[in-house]
């Protein structure tokens, strides 16, 4: 009789174990399926992440290419503006040049009359 009372309470026991054992088992399922959850949610962004890193990329490369036949276009502007300038200065010259001599011709004429 002792010993049935005994396994009694050690059936007892180890039926609280198993239902303790259980419920912990209940607890960290949950638990893994919210850190699946947040994994996948994790990789997700991640995803976004390096698709807009991606557009960024393409949308910098694009800009400095743009920055760049932008600055070609600039620097060719400016060649040619350098030449007119060269003309303009050359023209300048030959008409102060002319300009001096007929006011000299006109001078001398001046003179002479």
């Amino acid at each position: 009789r002792n010993q049935v009372k005994e396994k009694e309470t050690i059936i007892e026991k180890r039926e609280k174990e198993i239902s303790t054992l259980k419920e912990e088992k209940i607890r960290l399922e949950a638990l893994l399926e919210h850190t699946h959850s947040e994994k996948t949610e994790a990789v997700n962004k991640s995803k976004v992440y390096e698709d807009k890193n991606t557009i960024l990329d393409r949308e910098l490369h694009g800009k400095n290419e743009l920055i760049e036949d932008l600055k070609n276009k600039l620097m060719a502007k400016g060649d040619e503006l350098r030449e007119k300038l060269k003309e303009y200065n050359v023209v300048i010259v030959v008409s102060q040049i002319a300009i001096q001599q007929r006011l000299r011709t006109s001078f001398h004429h001046h003179i002479i009359t």
